[in-house]
């Protein structure tokens, strides 16, 4: 039941969110699947032999004056009946191409939603550093305030305010950065949305998916698993091409010939069968390559399945990074909010001054941020797993 929820949650999202992509660039994923499917039918059908049609009109004149004319009419036929099981392979292989690389749009059209979904959380992560950073410059402005006085009446060196100058211009210099750096994710992600606006698109809710269920329906090991089954019929093919084939001849015409005192006018057909087998040098050593080709896609299966995992593994401790992260943020949060309460307690009495409460007010500020940062980091790891799979 579980898995079942999850599904149509996911067909839901994927199919509900294809009208955040550029109206182009769904046009043109529509175009090459359309294309694809045109391609898998000519190469499905591929077996079938044409037929040819031909006319002729020929009128002589030999060296003693004679005149003759001859009109032909004919349409012939030649086609395999039967290859060893070639026919069928050759269907199968058509197919299984054809899926690979249907499997591939669909991969295109993942891709496109996962770089939207992605730029957007990471817009909306910036958006937050942004004033994280703002709020770093002021802190580190109260902290050169302060310093400063301390350093005018002896009670710090020019080491301290050399210290706190160069916070300040850190400060300003990540904050220019993050600015850019959000800035270029809004440029990335207009590219991908064309026409429509960034204020339409929603974040769906994205489930964290199990390693087990990543494995099995991730897209790039369904393309690869299409590609072996491609390859299996591609050696089938391979192997009935030098194995025994039986062909059905036909043909049909019509002949008018005048000339010499003779003449004709008529019909003629001809059928029959042909079983044939070639005797080629070649042959072992092409059977060998398109089973070689067949180990060498199943070895890229298994080693991309691999990789795959320790992909998973690796996102799964990213998110464990940042939960951590977000735990100690929690932590850092509780003990600025007992400082604030004190210190802005104290300021009222004059224990403290009002920088010292602005900067703790600021320090909670930025935990509270640092929280919804990680929260959008652990979204991020959750998008890049979840639309490499099939929907």
């Amino acid at each position: 039941m579980k898995k079942a929820l999850i599904f149509m949650l996911s067909f839901q999202i994927l199919f509900s969110n294809d009208e955040s992509i550029s109206h182009l660039k769904n046009e043109l994923l529509n175009l090459k699947r359309q294309k694809i499917l045109k391609d898998m039918d000519i190469e499905e059908n591929s077996w079938i032999s044409p037929a040819t049609i031909s006319a002729s009109f020929e009128k002589n004149k030999d060296s003693t004056d004679a005149l003759s004319e001859n009109q032909r009419i004919s349409a012939s036929w030649s086609q395999d009946i039967f290859r060893s099981g070639g026919i069928q392979a050759l269907i199968d292989k058509a197919k299984a191409s054809g899926k690979a690389d249907l499997i591939g749009i669909d991969m295109e059209r993942s891709q496109y939603l996962k770089d939207i979904f992605t730029y957007l959380s990471k817009m909306k992560r910036d958006e937050l550093v942004v004033e994280q950073n703002k709020l770093t410059l002021q802190n580190s402005e109260i902290d050169l305030i302060i310093i400063k006085k301390q350093y005018e009446v002896g009670n710090k060196d020019i080491t301290d305010l050399n210290r706190a100058i160069l916070d300040k211009d850190n400060a300003r210099t990540t904050l220019i950065i993050s600015q850019n750096t959000l800035q270029s994710y809004i440029t990335e992600l207009k590219k991908l949305i064309g026409e429509n606006d960034i204020a339409n698109i929603q974040i769906p809710a994205i489930p964290l998916i199990t390693k087990n269920e990543y494995l099995v329906r991730n897209m790039e090991l369904e393309q690869y698993s299409a590609l072996v089954q491609r390859d299996i019929a591609a050696q089938q093919v391979t192997k009935s091409s030098y194995l025994p084939k039986l062909t059905l001849n036909g043909s049909v015409g019509y002949n008018k010939y005048e000339g010499n005192n003779i003449g004709y006018d008529g019909d003629s057909y001809s059928y029959g069968v042909t079983l044939s087998m070639p005797i080629d040098y070649n042959a072992e050593n092409s059977i060998e390559s398109s089973q070689l080709q067949l180990l060498q896609t199943k070895t890229s299966l298994m080693d991309r399945k691999a990789e795959i995992e320790e992909e998973y593994d690796n996102s799964i401790v990213n998110i464990k990074t940042y939960k951590q992260k977000i735990n100690v943020a929690k932590e850092m949060k509780e003990i600025y909010k007992s400082l604030y309460k004190t210190t802005k307690a104290q300021s009222a009495t004059g224990f403290k001054t009002n920088y010292d409460a602005e900067y703790i007010k600021n320090s909670l500020t930025i935990q509270d941020l640092e929280i919804k940062i990680q929260e959008y980091n652990i979204l991020i790891e959750k998008i890049a797993l979840y639309f490499n799979l099939t929907h």
